[in-house]
């Protein structure tokens, strides 16, 4: 994958298109500011969701199919509509810029007691859109956050265009700080892997990007009768058992035998 052919290349390489999602996340606030009209709440979302899309003190990962397909292999639950975000509270303060190969981005703040999600997804134009527009497609944006030490999602996550999102990125997060991960980092200007490799990146870009690949083994089951498929769950450890991990549940059967696969995915 190029990175210079990914909507995440304006992300992080173009001001001007930062400022484009702002007036797209909040009009109403940024007009109020143009005519000098704003509001000190105003002017407080503004900065908070500037240093949100702002590149400064971030770090950037490539998530390889070999996450983003397992996640539905991850088994959690809620209650009353909640996801527990508590198993992040002692991760420590980052920004970070979550890649994905369908020309998407995640962009992820953790900073006192919340997470805050920007996701960008570039849709592409229809043939008579593109004659309208003059252009290929567009950015689709929704900014989430959460409160990680109550598990409390703000109203965003009751909009439209927000829907299912919140699963996925918890089942994300869970993978990238609770599970053991590849990492292959490609420094500003390099490359990695060949045209046929799946993770394959080429880093145009002026900061590096870490490529994250899944190391959980592949299990076959070899015999007849009922399967149990393998499956992720979040099992607290530690003492106290005041921490989480994800742990893989292999696959079984009452009556057979498991075979496991001889090297991690890469």
């Amino acid at each position: 994958m190029q990175l210079r052919n990914h909507i995440v290349y304006r992300f992080l390489t173009e001001k001007h298109f930062l400022n484009d999602i702002l007036r797209s996340l909040l009009p109403i606030e940024v007009e109020n500011l143009i005519r000098h009209q704003q509001s000190d709440e105003e002017m407080h979302r503004i900065a908070m969701t500037y240093k949100l899309l702002e590149i400064d003190e971030q770090k950037a990962y490539y998530i390889t199919n070999t996450v983003v397909d397992k996640l539905d292999m991850l088994k959690v639950t809620n209650k009353n509509g909640i996801y527990d975000w508590t198993v992040f509270k002692h991760v420590k303060p980052c920004k970070l810029t979550f890649i994905f190969k369908n020309n998407s981005f995640l962009r992820v703040w953790i900073h006192h007691h919340v997470i805050q999600f920007l996701h960008g997804q570039f849709v592409y134009y229809s043939q008579q859109e593109k004659l309208k527009y003059k252009a290929t497609g567009t950015i689709d944006v929704v900014q989430l956050y959460v409160d990680r030490n109550t598990g409390e999602p703000t109203a965003y996550f009751a909009h439209a265009s927000a829907n299912g999102m919140e699963e996925t990125f918890y089942k994300l997060l869970c993978f990238f700080f609770l599970s053991e991960n590849q990492e292959i980092i490609v420094n500003p200007g390099k490359s990695y892997g060949t045209k046929k490799q799946p993770d394959a990146l080429s880093n145009d870009i002026n900061v590096p990007v870490t490529i994250v690949n899944s190391c959980w083994n592949i299990t076959s089951i070899r015999t007849d009768g009922f399967d149990v498929s393998g499956h992720f769950r979040l099992q607290p450890c530690g003492p106290a058992l005041a921490d989480t991990r994800m742990i893989f549940i292999e696959p079984y059967k009452k009556h057979g035998y498991v075979r496991k696969a001889a090297k991690p995915l890469e």
